[in-house]
């Protein structure tokens, strides 16, 4: 989904508004571009009515590659908690 782009710092001095894609990935921290989408992963119960957000990376573009190693790694991370993935869809945006 799109974003405003928006940089804002908290009272410890730390910057929000940046991409962030989680402790896997290196930035350097004197070119970050500004994050102009979210990617959110959001869980959905088929027998009961529950909704979870269980994942949102800031991003900035992301190739087909990468998208498709963080879907894995939520994949893999609910299964490790017993949920059963049966179908996932996509909001179409690229």
């Amino acid at each position: 989904m799109c974003i405003r782009q928006h940089v804002e710092m908290d009272s410890q001095k730390k910057m929000y508004g940046f991409i962030n894609m989680g402790a896997e990935y290196a930035y350097d921290n004197d070119n970050i571009p500004l994050a102009k989408n979210a990617l959110v992963f959001l869980a959905v119960g088929i027998n009961g009515y529950w909704k979870m957000l269980i994942a949102y990376f800031l991003i900035d573009g992301l190739n087909g590659k990468e998208r498709a190693h963080l879907l894995m790694k939520a994949i893999d991370l609910l299964n490790e908690t017993g949920v059963k993935v049966c179908s996932i869809t996509f909001d179409g945006a690229r």
